[in-house]
């Protein structure tokens, strides 16, 4: 459960970046330091979306995805583990820790039964 609030994140980082590119523009004060500052303040912007976009939100993604997998895995070996340890039968633990997995690696798994 490291990776809970890793796409809320990664967004906060990227909201963050933006606002302190605005900050940087409406700190200015002189009608001179206006442009390089609108300058600064548009590259940051750009900067901001392409990280967001490019970088932290697939790696957003993948953790939310390596996450889930973990739970999957982490209910499984319980489900098991209490199966085992209640005295059920092999084939019947076998046969409740299959309904956890998703329909192609059920698959998979009646294939290499039948020894095909």
């Amino acid at each position: 459960m490291r990776r809970i609030d890793h796409e809320r994140t990664c967004h906060r980082i990227a909201l963050e970046w933006l606002k302190r590119s605005v900050n940087r523009l409406s700190i200015s004060d002189l009608c001179a330091a206006i442009g390089p500052a609108l300058g600064i303040a548009i590259i940051t912007t750009l900067y901001g979306a392409i990280l967001c976009y490019l970088v932290f939100q697939p790696i957003g993604t993948r953790l939310t995805m390596m996450t889930n997998d973990e739970v999957l895995y982490k209910a499984v070996i319980l489900m098991g583990v209490l199966s085992i340890q209640s005295g059920d039968n092999p084939r019947i633990v076998k046969d409740k820790l299959i309904t956890y997995l998703p329909p192609d690696q059920r698959e998979e798994l009646a294939e290499e039964e039948l020894g095909v």
